[in-house]
Order: structure tokens, then sequence, then C-alpha cells
């Protein structure tokens, strides 16, 4: 409201200025926050009567609502739309425009010429735009809007639904909702609520006292996608959403979150064994140890755009130096966790060798670390270029009751060394999900993690950042125009299954069109590089997609034959001349 004013005001000082340089004489300016004569004949539910999930129906009828808007693009969170309800539902309305809340603010009342306009889903959550294109929703042109979704009188009251997490069901789609006497699961303490820096969304738990878990969902986009999770209890405010089965909530910013009591377990803060952020530029601060066993380049705490973390290199400038470094944390006591587990950020650039991450109960914290006095964890990493990558959950479930040390260990060449910066250190008490993946993607930042080797054909793999399941998703297809003869690979980094028992996979995948399917192999003997087909590749079967673009879940594929060993997967794409199907992959994890 208050930036809405302040335009306003601009808007009378400049008209001031114009009607005193000139004899004419101008009516007064009229800014009619009041609500417009305009009559309405529907409601939300009406609007969502005409609609059958999947499909998209134009509205040929006279059809007008009026509403409250209840969410828009304030602090980033929604992204070219606002949320609109009234006493029957909930509704999004899909605009091509930025900075949304300057006409729309939260409390608005809007009219809704809807003749015309055409009803459709994402996931389920209906929503109106202005026609059609390649099968999507078209968003409303800026410039019409104001014709279409007519402004009416402002702050108009909204009173969130209080419901407890079993209580919401598909009619509270798109409505304000407000949860009471919850908290953020203690596996997320310490977490930001998205990743503002890669820009990549994050679904973080909320749990009641009674362990029921809800999910809140944050744009990596967001004003606070890089704010820390609140630690205590309290209430929390959300429009609801929603991602196939799942409900999830969406903040419209901070002040949704009134958490001021003591977490049901009543500790506080006490579940984080520690929390290295670097905040103080201090990289030995909370006990942190480094050792040096090659070469002089060392850990040290680092800035960079406002952003602190700990960095190291063996680049002085001219050359690459031979190095071997650790970063150590201080002894820990984890007796007191039954599923002690560590998570942090990581990011890097250039070649050279990965980033090592040891654990050990077997250390006298101050003589140069010996490798085989630790045991190698895996963790997701960063592909490079500065992407910032969330490690995931490490488990350190086999050091339950002992004192224990972590350490990345950074080793480079004379010829090569990546420079890699980590952040939010975090040991606490664990979700017992099973540890990080050995290699994940969800394709939200395109398929720079991956190998995509074209053998035969014009037509390669591709990064599609809006038709995942969700988001984005690697997509391939012969057809350009017509069918082409193709061979396409898309191959993962070379995927390390030291210490995991039973390695598997699963990712989903979505198909249409007529053409050979999707083939997935995996390897040992791949060189990384070049063409596939100059190694062994053992083939992989997994549950296909039913076709017209319904995504499917490949189950999960046991992998355990290639336990202790290296591997490398690779996604195989065929078409010919008569046929060229299109294959969409998503959630590729390998654990």
């Amino acid at each position: 409201m208050k930036k809405l004013l302040n335009y306003l005001l601009i808007g009378l000082v400049s008209t001031f200025i114009i009607s005193s340089c000139v004899d004419n004489k101008f009516d007064e300016p009229e800014f009619p926050f009041e609500d417009p004569a305009i009559n309405t004949n529907t409601t939300i539910a009406g609007i969502k009567a005409l609609h059958s999930s999947g499909g998209f129906e134009t509205i040929t009828d006279d059809l007008v609502f009026s509403a409250i808007v209840i969410a828009n693009d304030s602090t980033g969170n929604f992204y070219k739309k606002i949320v609109v309800q009234d006493e029957t539902g909930g509704l999004e309305i899909l605009i091509d425009g930025r900075d949304l809340y300057g006409k729309y603010p939260v409390g608005r009342k809007v009219f809704v010429k809807a003749k015309d306009l055409v009803v459709g889903d994402d996931y389920g959550i209906v929503q109106l735009g202005a026609l059609l294109s390649d099968g999507a929703l078209v968003s409303i042109p800026f410039q019409q809007v104001g014709d279409i979704v007519v402004g009416g009188s402002l702050n108009n009251p909204i009173t969130a639904k209080e419901l407890s997490f079993s209580q919401v069901t598909d009619n509270d789609l798109s409505t304000l909702v407000k949860f009471n006497d919850v908290e953020f699961s203690s596996s997320e303490l310490g977490s930001t609520f998205a990743d503002g820096t890669a820009h990549v969304d994050k679904n973080r738990i909320l749990e009641d006292c009674s362990k029921k878990e809800f999910i809140i969902r944050t744009s990596g986009y967001a004003e606070f996608a890089n704010d820390t999770l609140p630690s205590l209890k309290g209430s929390l405010m959300c429009v609801v959403g929603k991602y196939r089965s799942d409900y999830q909530g969406y903040l419209r910013s901070l002040n949704d979150i009134n958490f001021d009591q003591e977490r049901c377990s009543g500790g506080g803060t006490g579940d984080i064994a520690f929390n290295k952020d670097f905040e103080d530029l201090d990289i030995y601060s909370g006990g942190w140890t480094t050792q040096v066993v090659v070469g002089t380049f060392n850990w040290e705490a680092s800035e960079y755009s406002g952003d602190r973390f700990g960095k190291i290199s063996n680049y002085n400038g001219s050359s690459h130096v031979a190095s071997e470094a650790w970063l150590i944390s201080p002894k820990t006591d984890v007796s007191g966790y039954s599923n002690p587990a560590f998570t942090f950020r990581n990011t890097c650039n250039y070649d050279g060798a990965v980033l090592e991450i040891y654990v050990t109960d077997n250390y006298d914290g101050t003589s140069k670390p010996n490798v085989s006095q630790w045991k190698k964890l895996n963790a997701n990493l960063s592909s490079g270029n500065w992407s910032w990558e969330d490690s995931g959950e490490i488990s350190l479930s086999d050091y339950s009751g002992k004192e224990i040390y972590v350490a990345f260990r950074y080793t480079g060449t004379d010829s090569d060394g990546k420079t890699w910066e980590i952040d939010d250190i975090i040991l606490k008490e664990g979700s017992g999900s099973g540890g990080a993946s050995a290699f994940s993607d969800d394709f939200e930042g395109g398929i720079d993690k991956w190998n995509a080797v074209n053998v035969l054909g014009d037509q390669v793999w591709t990064h599609s950042p809006q038709y995942g399941n969700p988001g984005g998703c690697a997509k391939m297809t012969g057809f350009s125009g017509s069918s082409n003869a193709n061979e396409d690979w898309l191959v993962t980094p070379q995927i390390d299954f030291s210490g995991i028992s039973s390695p598997s996979l699963t990712f989903d995948n979505a198909t249409k069109y007529d053409g050979n399917a999707m083939e997935v192999y995996i390897s040992t003997d791949y060189s990384g590089a070049g063409d596939p087909n100059a190694a062994s590749w053992t083939k992989l079967d997994y549950v296909q997609s039913g076709g017209n673009w319904a995504w499917a879940s490949s189950g999960k594929i046991d992998l355990s034959s290639y336990a202790d060993q290296k591997v490398f997967i690779g996604f195989k794409y065929t078409s010919t001349d008569s046929a060229s199907a299109t294959w969409e992959i998503d959630n590729v994890v390998v654990k």
C-alpha cells in the first residue's frame, strides 16, 4: 500500500507541475479506489466448475466475478500472477507483467471479465489465462489486463482459514490458510528457505507437535530465499498449492510467519551441534582447524558480493602448485543424537579434482590427517561454473554415541586444480532419509552437469525450463519440421559408489508421439567423453511413461552389483526418418 500511494503522489505532483506551466485548465484527476459499477454473475467456484482436469476451456459467456487479491509478486515468491479468493474458493490469474503489486496490492477487490479467457490448470491448480499456445496457457498481456481485471476498493479484510495439516483439501487450493503451533523440522534447522544465489526452489518441511508434516515451497527468486528458517514455534500463514498428491504452502512474505514460542520439544535450537557459516570471516572460529599436507596453499575465509564462505585454490596467479589441505571440524560429541547428519553448500570452478568429505572417530585433533583413518562420505557436489549446490543430508548414524570429526580434503596438482568454496556447514539431528545422493539433478539450472553426446543427426538434448516434473527437465526429440534419424546420449559425470553397499537409480520420464523408446544404460569403462558406443554398457529396465506427456516414475533400479565401483549412467535416444518421439527426464537420483 505504501508503494502504491507513493506512485499516486508522484502522479499528483507531476499533474500539478504540468498544470502550472500552461494556461489550459484541466479537471482534477480522479483515482477511483472504490468498487466500479460492474455487475457480477458468477463466482470462482462457478469458473472452476467449467474446467476438467488437464484440459483447457475457453469461456464464451459474459461471465463476471469479483474476488480479493491475496497474493502477488511483491516479494518474488509468485511470478507473473496474482492469486484471488472469494467466499467460494481461490484462483490464479496469469498476467504477463512485473511489479503487479502496484496495481493489484493484497486486499484489493477486483472484478474479472472472464469472457474469452481460458481456464486451465498446473498440476491441479486452476488458472485463468488469455489463450492457448503450444498446449499451454498464455498470460493476459499487461496492456490489456486493466480492462479485464478491473481494480476496485483497497484494504478489504482477508481472514485466513485456520486448519490442521490433515484438514487441507482441494477446496483450499489458492486460498489463504493458517497453521497454529507449528515449527520447521529439526532436520531443516540452519537451512535457508531456498537457494537465492543459484536461484533454485526448495521444499522445507513444516511440522506440528505430533510430527505431522506439510511442505513449504519457496522460489529461488524470492527476496527471502537466502534467509535462514526460524527455529522457534508459532503460527504460519500461506497460500495452498499442490504438486501431484502433496499439498504445499507458499509464503507471501516473512510477515506470514509468527514464531515466538519454544519448540514442541522445548529444545530451542539445541538440535544443532555446530553451524559454520563464515560470517565472522574467521576460518578457525568455533574450534575449526586446518592442516596443510602438501604445498603451502590453505583454506581461508573469503567474501564475494556480500556472501561469506570458506575457500581454497592452488593457483598462485600464474601457475598451479601441487597441494593437499584439510579443513577439519572441532571434536563433536553426537551421543545425544540418534541419527546425526550434516549438510553444507558448495560451489567450484575450473578443472581439477573433486572435493572430498570425510568423517572419523579416530583423530587426535592436531596431527597431519591420514586418509586411512577416515571414512569417505558421499555428497552432492557442484558441477562447476560457480553453481552452488546443496550437499544433501549426509548421514553419520554409524557414529551415533561417539565423538567425531568431519573434514574437507582439497587436492590439486601442478597442472590443474579447482577453486572450491563451501558454506553453511551444519551438524544436527538428521531425518533418517538415508544420506546424500551420489548424484542427483532436478534440471532447475540446465543440463550443464551432463555430457550430451550427439552421435547421429542434427537434433540434440536440450533443457526445457518449464515442462519438468515440476520446473525444468532434460528434453530430446528428433522432430524438426519432420522426423529425422538421430542417436543422442545424455551421460552423467562419473559416479563413485565407494561406501555405498546398495546403490540405486530413480528418475521421472515423460513422452509423446510415435517413435523408439528411450533406453537407459550403465558403464564402468566409459571414458567420460566421446562416442559412448566405444565403451561397454549394460541396459537397465525402467517403468516408462504411457505417453501424452504423462510423467512416470522409473521405479527403484537396483545397482547393487556396482557397489564400490565408479560408473556412468547414460540415457540413449534414437529416432528414424519416419518416427521421432519426444522424451523428457527429470529428478534423476543415484544413491
